[in-house]
């Protein structure tokens, strides 16, 4: 504990302090900087969780650290859902996936991915159990989701 302390009090801790003081409303949880929920309880379509998450103050998902988003997703949800939405979409530029916020999808994606197999595969998902993550799937189809607290 003594040296955790030393090391809150330096100056090495000022770049990470952040991350220790976000407090997420319930039922959201902190992962690093940001605060999440994991919705699996009902399947939506894209449209339908952006939806619910609205309602909830927030969003889909857009998270700056993907990797820690799905060490603990997939730690926390051992036996839950395999796929999720997350914010992000081609709906606007076919190819051309974008976060919510409107930066570009530039890492995280599984091999071939993007691939619009289905012809139609415009919107976001992370696998769980793969790494890397993420893989562009039919915004009609139901998923469980995370929403993120904005």
């Amino acid at each position: 504990m003594e040296e955790l302390n030393v090391w809150l009090n330096s100056d090495a801790s000022e770049k990470y302090r952040h991350l220790l003081s976000v407090e997420c409303p319930p039922p959201y949880f902190r992962v690093m900087s940001e605060c999440f929920y994991v919705h699996t309880n009902h399947h939506l379509s894209w449209t339908q969780a952006r939806t619910f998450c609205q309602g909830m103050a927030g969003d889909l998902a857009q998270p700056r650290h993907l990797n820690a988003l799905l060490a603990v997703v997939a730690e926390k949800y051992k036996s839950g859902p395999s796929h999720l939405w997350l914010g992000a979409s081609d709906l606007e530029t076919e190819g051309t996936f974008r976060w919510l916020s409107g930066d570009l999808v530039t890492s995280g994606w599984r091999e071939n991915q993007p691939d619009d197999a289905e012809g139609d595969e415009d919107c976001l998902e992370m696998w769980t159990a793969k790494f890397p993550s993420l893989s562009d799937k039919q915004c009609h189809l139901n998923s469980a989701f995370i929403c993120q607290c904005m």
